[in-house]
C-alpha cells in the first residue's frame, strides 16, 4: 500500500510541475525596425589601458580604441 501511495505521489508531481514549467513562447516579427533606418552613433570613446615591461618595471598608457590612437604619455604603474 505504501509503495502504491509514493508511486501515486512522485506521477502526481511530474505531472503538476510539467504543466507549472511549461509556458507558451510567441514569436512575432519586429515590424519598427523593418520600417525605421536608425543610425547608431558612439557618445564616449572606447578606451582601455595598455601595459608594457621596460627594465623589469611595469608601465601603463591609455589607448583609445575608438579612434584608434594613444592618450597620453607612458606612466610607471605603483
Amino acid at each position: 500500500m505504501k509503495k502504491i501511495f509514493n508511486v501515486s505521489v512522485v506521477i502526481l508531481c511530474s505531472v503538476i510541475f510539467t504543466h507549472l514549467w511549461t509556458v507558451p513562447v510567441y514569436a512575432y516579427e519586429d515590424l519598427i525596425a523593418h520600417s525605421i533606418s536608425v543610425d547608431v552613433e558612439a557618445y564616449a570613446a572606447v578606451t582601455g589601458w595598455r601595459y608594457k615591461t621596460v627594465d623589469g618595471k611595469l608601465y601603463k598608457r591609455l589607448y583609445d580604441y575608438t579612434n584608434q590612437k594613444w592618450i597620453g604619455e607612458w606612466e610607471l604603474c605603483p
